[in-house]
């Protein structure tokens, strides 16, 4: 059937089969330049209409014969990986990491033996199909008498037919891959929703299980009234459980029996006895009353007076008033100005990024914008707080939501600012090391690592005991306080934020150590050319712009937060508590540019993101000007084509 398909194509199939001579005839041409191939050429190679299929054989993305040896193919391997590098060809950043990671897998399958193996044994089933087609024609043609010579007897012709059947034969088998993943994708899907299904089942079993048992009680009782059926009953058992105790005065300790052991009376001469003439002058929350009635009709009483806890209150309580006018101008500047960034930064990422070309470092952005919008949302919940003078007057839970989102978009920012450094110090010191790696999954994997690191720690402020009662300035009113209280010289609350600072030291050394091999090493390399130069600085201000951002926004919270503790648990003077408090209330403020601040990040690490705000701008300029100068000369107003505005970019 094959031979006869050869010999007798015509028309449609003719100028298909001319198509492909005319396609492989230019590979073998480019091949046989390859020795002064240039990056652009292998981009363009790599990146063909086609290449996802013509890149399967991982011995034409080479460019290596099936011979060669391992030795052979890693040098082949670092040839063509700095011809395509990201780093070396800025101005097609995009197609050129696409043809980096088709020369990354086809080398990383042909070092697995077993990878390799199979790709031999598919270009040897493709020749061996060819000879086989060969033979079966030459057969054919002896049989009717003609000449046996064919096409294929050329060795040039000879090769190109192996290259198409092999080429076939590999395209075949990634498709059967593909529709064997879907199939087991869709089996998985399908397992999955069973088990949601049947979990569902035995929750409203157990939910169903659960109200019947507590609704037992219920049934019980309803019998019982329907069985006592006596109103003189019904009433009784109600007075036995609502009728409430009968209190009996105590007796002065003279009139009683003195041989009795029995008659016990606990005094003391600051309690109040019920009846007293003072008792209208005492505060009714600092005294508890309890009379406690025994079996044999004697009764003990017990006058207990304000707790430790109220104690605590009626210490001297340090604040800094100047907060609640600092603090909700600022945090609504905050607010603002954080959510109108980070959301058009998250909208830009977006759109100009599909999910499946975010690399390591967008990644990075995304999740650090998602973080500040976080925090951001609790902004309004410290506004309202600090407008009515530091009185929490939300629901409690609100408090424990605001304080965590507060931890979380710390230490997120905090981590993933450093991954993002660390990134960049990677690229700079082992640029082919880090773009071979699989960047994108160690992303996805290590922003889930620091989510739910951070998260899971952050849980502990949903079970705190936020929220605590003190009286104001005056002494008229309690006010109730959000994360402002301190047990004194309590050991587990000290350790934590000593484990805090210190951990936060940590990164901030190891983020300044790669900021500053990043310079030394951005300054030390020769870049004689002017786009160079610009790469240069650029990367520069990026360096100093992650540097500001830390030292601005982290590092005096942190500096200041040992001390502030210190003092908060009783560790330190009152004169130094107050100064120290006044510190801790400016860092805080400091704390939250964050969320300004980091979206200037982005325009030093984005190519794009910068090119798009360029582009808004003079979208902008232009469309004020336009209205401006067709009413001054009366005119239609043209502008030139490279001014015209640019609604989308390209990816």
């Amino acid at each position: 059937m094959e031979a006869s398909g050869e010999s007798g194509a015509s028309g449609g199939g003719g100028s298909t089969e001319e198509a492909f001579m005319t396609f492989y005839s230019e590979v073998k041409q480019i091949e046989k330049r390859d020795s002064v191939l240039t990056s652009k050429n292998q981009i363009e190679r790599l990146t063909r209409p086609g290449s996802s299929y013509f890149n399967l054989n991982p011995f034409e993305v080479l460019q290596i014969d099936p011979e060669v040896t391992d030795e052979e193919i890693k040098k082949r391997f670092r040839q063509l990986s700095i011809l395509v590098h990201p780093d070396k060809n800025q101005d097609d950043a995009d197609r050129a990491q696409k043809a980096f990671e088709a020369v990354d897998k086809a080398y990383k399958l042909l070092l697995d033996q077993e990878q390799k193996k199979r790709a031999l044994d598919v270009i040897q089933a493709g020749k061996e199909y060819v000879e086989h087609t060969v033979k079966e024609r030459k057969k054919q043609l002896k049989k009717e008498g003609k000449p046996t010579n064919v096409e294929e007897d050329d060795p040039e012709l000879f090769k190109q037919a192996v290259y198409k059947q092999t080429m076939k034969l590999f395209a075949e088998l990634e498709i059967k891959r593909k529709e064997r993943e879907a199939k087991e994708m869709h089996e998985r899907k399908r397992q999955r929703e069973e088990e949601i299904e049947a979990q569902e089942k035995a929750k409203r079993e157990r939910e169903w299980q659960k109200n019947f048992e507590e609704s037992r009680d219920g049934r019980v009782d309803s019998w019982r009234n329907f069985q006592a059926n006596t109103k003189g009953k019904k009433e009784k058992k109600n007075r036995t459980f609502l009728r409430p105790p009968k209190v009996k005065m105590e007796q002065p300790l003279e009139a009683r029996n003195p041989k009795s052991e029995r008659a016990i009376s606990f005094r003391d001469p600051d309690c109040i006895e019920p009846g007293s003439a003072d008792r209208d002058t005492q505060i009714p929350q600092l005294q508890l009353l309890f009379l406690v009635q025994a079996q044999t009709s004697r009764t003990v009483t017990i006058c207990l007076f304000q707790s430790r806890a109220m104690e605590t209150n009626e210490q001297v309580h340090v604040d800094s008033e100047f907060r609640y006018t600092l603090f909700p101008i600022f945090y609504s500047i905050v607010f603002v100005l954080g959510v109108i960034a980070n959301s058009y930064v998250l909208w830009v990422f977006v759109y100009l990024y599909p999910s499946k070309k975010l690399n390591e470092i967008k990644i990075f952005m995304v999740n650090l914008t998602v973080a500040d919008l976080l925090f951001l949302v609790t902004l309004p919940l410290w506004i309202i707080y600090y407008y009515h003078q530091g009185d929490w007057v939300l629901p409690k839970y609100l408090c424990n939501l605001a304080g965590c989102f507060f931890f979380i978009n710390t230490y997120c920012s905090v981590a993933f600012l450093a991954v993002i450094t660390y990134n960049r110090y990677q690229a700079v010191t082992q640029p082919i090391k880090t773009a071979q790696a699989t960047t994108r999954k160690r992303g996805i994997c290590l922003s889930l690592v620091i989510w739910v690191s951070i998260v899971a720690a952050a849980a502990y402020f949903f079970v705190l005991d936020s929220t605590n009662v003190v009286s104001n300035k005056a002494g008229t009113a309690n006010v109730t306080r959000c994360f402002e209280h301190y047990e004194p010289r309590s050991i587990p609350v000290l350790l934590i934020h000593i484990f805090l600072v210190f951990g936060f030291l940590l990164v901030f050394l190891l983020i300044l150590f790669c900021n500053l091999v990043i310079i030394r090493t951005l300054l030390t390399q020769p870049m004689p050319m002017q786009r160079n130069a610009e790469v240069k600085q650029r990367a520069l201000w990026m360096v100093c712009t992650v540097l500001a951002v830390f030292i601005i926004c982290f590092v005096p919270h942190h500096m200041v937060q040992l001390p502030w503790t210190l003092a908060e648990l009783d560790f330190q003077t009152n004169e130094f508590h107050q100064a120290i408090n006044d510190a801790h209330q400016v860092t805080l403020c400091l704390l939250s540019t964050n969320c300004v601040l980091d979206p200037v990040i982005y325009c030093f690490l984005t190519k794009k993101f910068r090119k798009h705000l360029t582009e808004r701008f003079h979208s902008m300029r232009s469309s004020r000007k336009c209205p401006l100068a067709t009413m001054e000369s009366g005119t239609e107003v043209v502008l030139p084509l490279s001014q015209a505005p640019v609604n989308s970019l390209k990816n």
